[in-house]
């Protein structure tokens, strides 16, 4: 095919299809979205003289008789409204089924459903890639937060999955949990989700890694928050105890792994990871003086039998 005689020009409605629209080369439009922006470029294309053919306002029902076959209808409707992410003019955005197999019908779409893999389109499993950008993201949970208002029964997703797991955990006497998603550190919604499910559940402790560690980086967020939901449970355990020993009112500071130091109600795992031992009694001299202390006495928590090192004035 010669150069130019098709040309992609990728951008928003507002600003690239606007360009075009008003453009005098252009001399034949062919539209299919809204009927608010459809009418806008009749407007605008007659103005100028130039023919415009548009599609408009399609909502592409799937109309699911009694007789029909039901297993074909559900995989259709399946296809059509999951195929591309539902990203697309032609997408099923509704089904009206007859009455008498409502019910049958459900639960083939539910069966379809669970099979769908989201994830990375260039994987050979994923079945359904992500939302085009923020704004179509935004949008899709936009309708999902407006049917949960209206009464709508959530049969298939919105987090029974996650729901399950983490109660099978609870069960299984787990207490502590971290939840690593892969996107969080951009948009840290789902984990916040999830968050509120495990709290729910009862988890005492819930760790989630865009709130452990803000790097981009998923292994050292991963390993971070994992670290940190183990130690933590483990750590306030030891130092609830430490401090009630305490006689009076004491301000009860803690050696951070990336220096200086942290309340005790605030100190967390991930804070611990590389003191004692490791920050040794150097790091606690070093610590003192920052904080202005002329004396201190530096106990490992990890080891009861190791003696305490001591720091005198001078």
């Amino acid at each position: 095919m010669p150069d130019g005689v098709v040309n992609l020009i990728q951008g928003r409605g507002a600003t690239a299809g606007a360009r075009l629209v008003a453009h005098p080369d252009v001399e034949a439009i062919s539209f299919t979205g809204s009927t608010e922006i459809g009418h806008m470029i009749y407007a605008q294309g007659a103005a100028r003289g130039a023919s415009v053919q548009c599609e408009l306002g399609g909502k592409n029902p799937i109309i699911i008789l009694e007789d029909a076959n039901l297993d074909m209808a559900a995989a259709a409707t399946a296809m059509g409204a999951f195929g591309s992410t539902g990203q697309r003019c032609t997408a099923t955005s509704r089904a009206i089924v007859h009455r008498s197999v409502v019910d049958e019908f459900i639960d083939r779409m539910l069966a379809a459903a669970k099979v769908v893999v989201p994830g990375n389109g260039v994987h050979s499993a994923t079945t359904m890639g992500p939302s085009v950008d923020d704004d179509q993201y935004g949008k899709v949970h936009e309708y999902l937060d407006i049917g949960k208002a209206e009464g709508v029964t959530v049969a298939c997703g919105g987090g029974k999955a996650v729901e399950g797991d983490l109660r099978a955990a609870f069960d299984a006497g787990f207490r502590s949990v971290a939840v690593v998603l892969k996107n969080a550190y951009r948009n840290p919604e789902h984990e916040l989700a999830v968050g509120e499910v495990a709290r729910r559940i009862g988890f005492p402790f819930v760790g989630l890694s865009h709130a452990v560690v803000s790097e981009i980086n998923l292994t050292a967020r991963g390993d971070t928050t994992t670290a940190d939901a183990y130690l933590t449970p483990i750590l306030r355990t030891y130092l609830d105890r430490f401090h009630s020993a305490l006689s009076g009112q004491v301000s009860l500071r803690f050696m951070q792994s990336n220096g200086g130091l942290a309340e005790a109600s605030s100190f967390s795992g991930k804070d611990a990871i590389l003191s004692g031992p490791a920050g040794g009694v150097v790091g606690m001299v070093r610590t003192a003086e920052a904080a202005g202390f002329e004396g201190g006495v530096g106990v490992y928590v990890a080891d009861e039998q190791r003696p305490a090192e001591g720091l005198e004035e001078g």
